[in-house]
Parts: C-alpha cells; sequence; structure tokens
C-alpha cells in the first residue's frame, strides 16, 4: 500500500451567513424618486408633500365621522341581537 499524506477536503467559505439572508435576490418595491436639487423644484416638492398630507388627514376626518355617525360596527347581528344595546341601537 502507498504511502503518503492524504488530502484535504476544500474548506468551506468564510462568509457570514448573515450577510446572505440579508440580501435579497429581488429589487425592494415601490418607487424610486432621485430628490430635486434646484430650488424652484425643492420648493414646489415641499408644496405637493404639505397638499397631500393635508388631503390624506382631511379624507380621514372624512371617513372617521361617517363611521361614528353609523354608530357601532357589529359583525353578526345575530350577536347584537341577543345585547339590549344592540336592539336598541337596531331599531334607531
Amino acid at each position: 500500500m502507498a504511502q503518503g499524506f492524504k488530502t484535504k477536503a476544500p474548506a468551506k467559505p468564510k462568509t457570514k451567513t448573515t450577510q446572505k439572508k440579508l440580501q435579497n435576490k429581488d429589487p425592494k418595491k415601490g418607487a424610486r424618486t432621485i430628490p430635486p436639487k434646484k430650488q424652484s423644484l425643492v420648493a414646489q416638492a415641499i408644496v405637493h408633500r404639505k397638499n397631500t398630507s393635508s388631503h390624506h388627514t382631511s379624507l380621514e376626518k372624512t371617513i372617521a365621522t361617517q363611521a361614528i355617525s353609523h354608530g357601532k360596527l357589529t359583525i353578526m347581528r345575530s350577536s347584537a341581537d341577543e345585547t339590549e344595546e344592540g336592539r336598541k341601537a337596531l331599531k334607531k
């Protein structure tokens, strides 16, 4: 039998597994926008942000008032019938 040294198995790469877990294969979702650098465009972007935020807050307020005006929300009518308050709310 021939004498000699045994060859070692190839070593595993020493990269961290957490780095592989953090890297996503797919790109991130959502629109990509580059912030404007010109002063006029910066001002326009600020106005646009204020308008959209005020629009969203007013829309949320109107939806909240509509939900409150209709009374308590119940998932099942039969469960509302069981309670006295549910019966009173249904009569209104």
